[in-house]
């Protein structure tokens, strides 16, 4: 029923392009190709119009919008959390990066 086929066309579909799509195709009440197509980067590879081409028709029911919204806000919250888990990761190592930085400068001689 979905008829979105977006996945074929976009190598990505969790990158900027694919999501400003989905996103754009869940709150629209009309589909419009040529604001779509404002949505795409300049670097996607694709043809511009066979990627509006694989969204023309779609059909959405309420539980399939429910279920994109659910995955995209929690992939939105791993995003979120991975972010905190780095910069917890250099908060740690930022003691270290002195001795790290003086070992990467010793010259190694191979005899």
């Amino acid at each position: 029923m979905c008829n979105l086929a977006i996945a074929h066309v976009l190598s990505d579909t969790f990158g900027k392009t694919a999501q400003r799509i989905i996103e754009y195709v869940l709150t629209c009440d009309t589909f419009d190709p040529d604001y779509c197509k404002i949505l795409i980067d300049g670097r996607v590879k694709a043809d511009h119009d066979e990627i509006i081409r694989s969204i023309v028709g779609y059909q959405l029911s309420v539980d399939q919008v429910a279920k994109i919204r659910f995955a995209n806000n929690h992939l939105n919250f791993l995003d979120e959390v991975l972010l905190d888990v780095d910069l917890k990761i250099d908060e740690f190592a930022e003691p270290f990066l002195t001795s790290k930085t003086r070992v990467y400068s010793i010259e190694i001689r191979v005899i």
